[in-house]
Formats: C-alpha cells, structure tokens, sequence
C-alpha cells in the first residue's frame, strides 16, 4: 500500500515537474512572438518578380521620372526590397518630385493602435537623400510629416538618433543605412490636401501611403527600400524636446533644459540623461534634463542622450546639438541640419546585447525550428524522468 502511495504521489510529481519545465517554454516563446509584432508589415517577401511588385507600389506618371524593381541583394536581410532607381526629372514639364504609392489591401487598412511607422532605407550615395512620406484615409484627408517635427534614424545596433524634418523632408544622411522611425505625432494634414475632412487622424481605415523623392541634381541615384512596419505605441521610442542649436556666450555659462515626451503611456518609465563631447571643456547635463555648457564651447556637435534602461530592452535616443558663437551663427547649412554625422555617432553595443538581440532576431525568423527544439527538450525531460521511474518499481 505504501508502495501505491509511493508511485501515485511520484506520479503527481512528475506531472507537476513537467509542467513546470514546459511553462517557461512555452512563456519565453510567446514573449517573442509579441516582442515586435507590428500593427502592419510590408517585407516585399510576398513579391515574385518585378512586375507583380509595380502592380502594388505605383509610380506617379506625372511626377520625375522614377524606376522601381524588386531587389535580392540590397535588403535588409535575405530576401526583396524595393529598388528605387531616380532616373531625373518629368520628361514633360521637368517636374523634379516623384513618389511611389501602395494602396493597401482591405483587410490591412485597419492601424487601430498605430503610434507610429517606421521603414528600413539604404542610401548608397555620398548625397543626402530628401524623402517624404505620407499616407491616406479612406475617403478623407492626407496626412504628412510636419516641417520641423522629430523623426529616428536608428543603424542596426538600434541606438536612435533624432532628427528634424526640414521643409516637409526626410533628411537621409548619404552612405545611410538602417531604420527610419516617424511618431504618428509628427503628422499633420498638408496645405495640398484637397479631401475634405475633419481633420482628426483616423487610423481605423488607412487607404494608401506614399514615399516621395525631391531631386536636387544628384541623379541618376538608386536607393533601397525594405520591411514597411505600421508600429505600436510601445515601439515608438519617446522623443527629446530642446533646442537643437545653442549660442554659447563668450564668458560665463549657459544652461539649457531638455525634456522627454513619452509616446505612449506604455514608455512611462524613468530614464537618466547623458551628454557626449569631444571638447576639452566640461559639458554636463543633471538627471532634470538642464544642459550646462561653459563659454568657449563653439562650433562643436554634441549630443544629449537619454536612456530607459530598466529593463533588457531599454532605448536609447540621442539629439545632436551644435554650438556656435553668442555673436551669430556662423554656418546656415549647419543649422538647418547639425545631424549630417549621424550615422559616426552611433556607439557599439556589449557582447552580451548582440547577442540577446541576434538570438531573439534568430526565433522570431525561424519560430517552427524554436519550437521544434522546446518540444524536443521537454519530451527528452518527460523521457528521461519516465526511465527514472521505471528504475524506482
């Protein structure tokens, strides 16, 4: 009887370690299946040739002269991407904007949720690219980026610098590659909608959406478009409010504040702030965001960071800020664009973040294989504890 006893209590045992065993499976898994899951995502992996990718992104016939093709080689991984060739101006009127449009299919009109988009580019040219972007409602306005409102170019170590519209425009930084991320706060109805409408964004029914290209006699140019992702609020990183140019007096110091505007109520976490300065000079910044800069500190890009780091996801956002002279400013192109370096600023990653991240990218591209080998392992668990109990009768 006590032997009964003995292999019913093992048995309860046995059922309770195995449950124990498959849950963190079974959670870590579906923690990667949400870990990045966008409202909506366009990988041009669905496309077989090139003429099936021009029936879905459509070239404006009376915008510059515009080529596209489905790519194998330039993407962001293995697989398509869109390859924009700008051939020059409108044949016609000499027209120098262009853009392709993608009407989307019915049922991916719905971005309920959406906080933001973002895209992967690649810029081969030593010229600064100038993009647009905008997107449709069903029966109702267009809706672009903002002159001078935030936007992220992030490389793929995923630190996101912030940048500034300028003129309606994506400044893409020339030999950029990586991904370009604009808050759905960054749009606004443009002066050239002519759909009526009330003026609110309603992300319940999108129609279409468009990338424009303004030549600046940089052309012939290809540049690479890939993984089109509508994304949630969690995944669009907060944005830094300041001044981005700073007339530094020639004694004393200046201070400045900077601030953090969350996206999402889900990014409401506490972060600490940081600066980045070659100069000999000490530039500090204090956990209030207040930027103190000592007199002398001119012609000189530095960068306020701030970093959510509570947590193995944790992001980092970093606005470029140039320095110039209480007497004036020195160089117009400067300020109208202090980020043209970009991409040198971008700082490496521990060993130990590449390689949660490659991990975490390689389950999420091969989710059949993860959970092939967790069903594996458990089994060999169930298997070697039934073999053990086999030996105790």
């Amino acid at each position: 009887m006590a032997n009964n006893f003995f292999k019913r209590t093992y048995g309860h045992t046995l059922i309770l370690l195995t449950f124990l065993l498959c849950f963190p499976v079974i959670t870590a898994f579906n923690l990667l299946a949400e870990t990045h899951q966008a409202i909506y995502t366009d990988d041009f992996e669905g496309y077989v040739n090139t003429y099936q990718l021009q029936k879905a992104y459509s070239h404006w016939e009376d915008g510059a002269n515009l080529e596209v093709t489905l790519d194998r080689t330039h993407g962001d991984g293995a697989g398509n991407a869109l390859q924009i060739r700008v051939v020059g101006p409108n044949s016609v009127d000499g027209q120098k904007s262009g853009s392709i449009f993608h009407s989307l299919p019915l049922f991916n009109r719905n971005w309920t949720g959406a906080a933001g988009v973002a895209f992967w580019l690649s810029n081969p040219s030593d010229n600064v690219l100038w993009l647009t972007f905008n997107f449709k409602e069903a029966h109702n306005e267009y809706w672009s980026v903002t002159p001078g409102s935030p936007l992220f170019l992030s490389d793929e170590d995923g630190l996101y610098i912030q940048s500034e519209c300028q003129y309606g425009n994506l400044v893409i930084p020339a030999q950029f590659t990586g991904r370009v991320v604009i808050p759905f706060t960054s749009f606004s109805v443009p002066e050239w909608n002519t759909a009526r409408g009330d003026f609110e964004l309603q992300t319940r029914s999108i129609e279409s959406f468009a990338v424009g290209i303004t030549l600046n006699n940089d052309y012939p140019r290809t540049f690479y478009f890939d993984t089109f992702e509508v994304l949630g609020g969690e995944d669009v990183p907060a944005f830094i409010q300041g001044e981005t140019v700073i007339r530094v007096p020639d004694s004393g110091e200046h201070r400045e504040t900077y601030n953090i505007q969350n996206i999402s109520t889900l990014q409401d976490k506490v972060g600490s702030w940081d600066v980045i300065s070659q100069s000999y000079r000490t530039v500090t910044i204090d956990q209030d965001g207040v930027l103190n800069i000592p007199a002398g500190s001119v012609n000189e890009t530095i960068f306020v960071e701030y970093d959510i780091g509570q947590d193995t996801d944790n992001t980092v956002v970093r606005l470029p800020i140039f320095l110039v002279s209480e007497k004036g400013l020195e160089d117009e192109s400067t300020r109208n664009n202090p980020g043209n370096d970009v991409p040198s600023a971008l700082l490496e990653k521990s060993d130990y973040d590449r390689f949660s991240e490659d991990f975490e990218t390689w389950a999420l591209e091969n989710r059949p294989l993860f959970v092939t080998i967790s069903v594996f392992l458990v089994v060999l668990v169930i298997y070697t504890l039934s073999v053990f109990q086999n030996k105790l009768k």
